[in-house]
């Protein structure tokens, strides 16, 4: 009963996405940019320019502010939480600066397949 219940809103959950992607009702300018692009694991998992973390530590002339997490809403108010992709081999730096800059003490994996920057 449980999974059923989890099954339909993770249902409506998508189709909204979907649905705000389709109708562009929050932009993804910033990750769509052809120099982003290539950090996003996904093509269709890209945050919002609303709610996209931006990266202000720099290490040299070729970083950028984007890194593929969004800021989740909790009771803490609308940066409680910061959900991200697992890094790119290319962007275990950005991963890094993403957790030094914002004090992350707990990093939780969600991911099917094992990945060593995820721990328990």
């Amino acid at each position: 009963m449980i999974s059923a219940i989890s099954y339909f809103f993770f249902q409506r959950l998508k189709m909204q996405s979907t649905k705000y992607r389709t109708d562009k009702t929050y932009p993804s300018k910033e990750a769509e940019k052809q120099e982003n692009i290539k950090k996003n694991r996904y093509k269709d998992i890209i945050p919002f320019d609303h709610s996209r973390v931006k990266l202000t530590l720099t290490t040299s002339k070729n970083d950028s502010d984007y890194i593929n997490a969004s800021f989740i809403k909790g009771v803490s108010g609308s940066r409680a939480y910061i959900a991200t992709q697992g890094p790119l081999p290319h962007t275990v730096l950005d991963f890094w600066r993403m957790l030094w800059e914002y004090s992350i003490e707990v990093r939780p994996c969600s991911q099917n397949f094992y990945c060593n920057l995820c721990f328990n």
